[in-house]
């Protein structure tokens, strides 16, 4: 898969085609989730040896596992083909959503037993969660009880009615700190599978429409939780997620201000297939003492805990001192590259979900300030 740009030549030392996942365990190069995930967990001192995550030997193994490649194939052929295959996909989700009430001693897919199973699950059931409510506006994943708003508790609350054991997963997945560090979110999932799959099919609806909008931007403002995305444990803890988004853009500041210069630049090349993805890039430098001013004021912003109001006046004091930001192509400028860095910050890739959310409404607020 190149459609992000080449491969390191040390991969595809070890992996010639370039696909993904891949590993190398005891000097084989393994090339599927299942392959890998069982070499791991016959490693004398892999996760099979410290806690009870391997499921081989129980007899609903073998058919969870089928299901789940049955459900993962009627996910794909409804994502990315019409809507005859609709129907395939719901009977599929209703079985998994039945094989999770068979578990009544808990959560999981072997009840309180957390297993290999649930991490074969994960991947795909997170994906068609995201993916099916941006292209075919089909909701699976309720409202978060834990913080939801109502505006979410009325839109969602019948994929929770409809899907409650399958929702009662995802909370009980959200509760493992191992899968909410590696947890993406809508918007990420929604631009990097088109490429991925060679394409999505749109349904085209109101609802689907409000769904893309809410997903794409209307959540990225301040006070404004999203509608149709569940958020995740994380965003209960206020601070900590805009404290997450200002230590990575002020570890990586330099790197960050380059990355986001190129939104003045010509495209790289040679191009490449992924919409969001241009590595063949470069930088404008000479709008790089702009964007690197404006990032620190991004990330004061971050770590401040004044209302909004007050960090408007920081931000509108510093542009009423700047030549160079009161000039209004230089402003425009500025716009174009905060839009290509905010349209690009990758979850898990860059920074969890709900410090994504912060860092890319900060970034709302600047271009709103500037384009005043």
């Amino acid at each position: 898969m190149a459609c992000y740009g080449s491969k390191p030549a040390e991969f595809l030392r070890d992996q010639p085609s370039g696909t993904l996942p891949a590993a190398v365990l005891n000097g084989r190069v393994l090339g599927s989730s299942d392959g890998i995930i069982a070499q791991v967990l016959d490693l004398p001192d892999g996760p099979g040896a410290v806690c009870d995550i391997d499921a081989r030997d129980d007899p609903r193994c073998r058919m969870l596992l089928d299901l789940e490649r049955q459900h993962f194939s009627a996910w794909l052929r409804w994502l990315t083909g019409g809507e005859t295959n609709k129907q395939i996909f719901v009977r599929t989700l209703d079985a998994v959503e039945n094989a999770l009430a068979q578990s009544k001693d808990g959560p999981f897919f072997l009840g309180n037993r957390f297993s290999f199973i649930d991490l074969m699950y994960a991947p795909f059931l997170e994906r068609m969660a995201a993916s099916l409510a941006y292209f075919k506006g089909f909701i699976v994943k309720g409202p978060t009880p834990y913080l939801s708003t109502l505006s979410q508790m009325d839109t969602n609350l019948h994929a929770y009615q409809r899907y409650p054991h399958l929702n009662k997963w995802f909370l009980a997945m959200e509760q493992r700190p191992s899968y909410v560090a590696t947890l993406s979110d809508f918007y990420t999932h929604a631009h990097d599978l088109p490429v991925q799959l060679g394409g999505c099919v749109r349904l085209e609806s109101q609802q689907a429409d409000a769904i893309r909008a809410d997903i794409d931007k209307n959540a990225w403002r301040h006070g404004i939780l999203p509608k149709y995305e569940p958020l995740t444990p994380t965003h209960i803890h206020g601070t900590l997620p805009r404290l997450e988004a200002a230590a990575r853009l002020a570890r990586n500041g330099p790197a960050v201000a380059r990355f986001a210069a190129r939104g003045i630049s010509m495209p790289g090349f040679p191009p490449v297939r992924a919409e969001l993805a241009d590595p063949n890039a470069n930088a404008n430098e000479s709008i790089l003492p702009t964007i690197d001013a404006l990032l620190r004021l991004i990330v004061i912003r971050l770590r401040t805990d004044a209302p909004p109001d007050k960090k408007d006046t920081i931000i509108s004091e510093w542009l009423a001192t700047s030549a160079q930001a009161k000039e209004r192509t230089a402003a425009q400028d500025a716009v174009k590259c905060l839009s290509y860095l905010r349209d690009r910050v990758g979850v898990p890739r860059d920074m969890s979900q709900p410090a994504a959310f912060a860092l890319r409404a900060e970034c709302n607020s600047i271009i709103d300030l500037i384009s005043s």
